[in-house]
């Protein structure tokens, strides 16, 4: 089966949690639900809370969702929202036991990659990472591969991210390994030596000791800034003869002007690295 999903969360063990397109109608209706029957409550008073037991919780934008406890522990609870995935800390005065909603099965589907293996058997900190960059809120297309045997488990895919393969791009980034490639043609065009583009060119430096004017244009701390040198200021001295053209430099906001119009012509990127 194949379908369109948005990522909604990535779990810190690599976990994928995707809502199928097709639940955002319905799941956009329980939210304003949700809203409308818990807007007026007051403070709790004192509960014993249980694992596993299911809840709503107020999120830092105000809003209740669906969530179910995972671990207790002080003035906080570990709570997930089960509706999204992402798990967080909740201070008890968020949180509020309920029976409602418990009929409706959760909106997003946890999900691992088909026959992947992360190096290491569990997935790192830094692949977790570049999972949460790349994929994080984006719309996905989804090839379901196998079902889990639990009903709770991890549904079985490869993913697609603009036309692009997730394992085969985790593969090559060398986070994982895939045991079973061959529906993974993308892992055909990493093999092969790719040309290694040029870096920037450095600006031309004047010479110690001078005094030039500057703007600066990004301050990170007290001790380090980012600076550029005044385009209105020639600091090398080009000399010229009879006939030859005298041309400006093309400074960097009209580079950056030149980009940014011509951006959509520009091809897709292939490789990267």
């Amino acid at each position: 089966k194949i379908f369109q999903a948005v990522v909604s969360c990535i779990g810190r063990d690599g976990t994928i949690y995707i809502i199928p397109k097709s639940f955002e109608i319905e799941l956009t209706k329980l939210m304003t639900e949700i809203q409308s029957n818990f807007k007026c409550l007051g403070l709790l008073e004192p509960y014993c809370w249980k694992k596993g037991e299911a809840c709503v919780v107020r999120g830092s934008d105000t809003m209740w969702y669906r969530g179910k406890v995972v671990e207790l522990g002080g003035s906080t609870l570990q709570v997930q929202y089960i509706d999204h995935g992402y798990i967080e800390r909740i201070p008890q005065c968020h949180l509020y036991p309920t029976t409602l909603y418990t009929g409706i099965p959760p909106f997003c589907i946890p999900c691992q990659l088909y026959k992947t293996v992360p190096i290491g058997n569990i997935w790192q900190q830094d692949a977790v990472d570049c999972l949460q960059e790349l994929l994080t809120n984006e719309e996905v297309e989804i090839h379901v591969q196998e079902l889990p045997d639990n009903p709770w488990g991890k549904l079985s895919i490869n993913l697609y991210f603009g036309r692009t393969s997730l394992t085969s791009f985790m593969v090559y980034q060398k986070y994982c390994v895939a045991e079973d490639c061959s529906d993974i043609p993308e892992l055909e065009l990493l093999e092969g030596d790719f040309p290694i583009l040029p870096s920037y060119m450095l600006p031309p430096l004047p010479s110690p000791g001078d005094t030039f004017p500057v703007r600066v244009t990004h301050l990170v701390s007290p001790k380090e800034v980012y600076i550029c040198l005044d385009p209105s200021k020639n600091l090398m001295k080009q000399s010229t003869t009879e006939g030859d053209a005298n041309c400006d430099s093309e400074s960097l906001d009209e580079a950056l002007k030149w980009c940014n119009k011509s951006v959509e012509c520009f091809p897709l990127l292939t490789h990267f690295q």
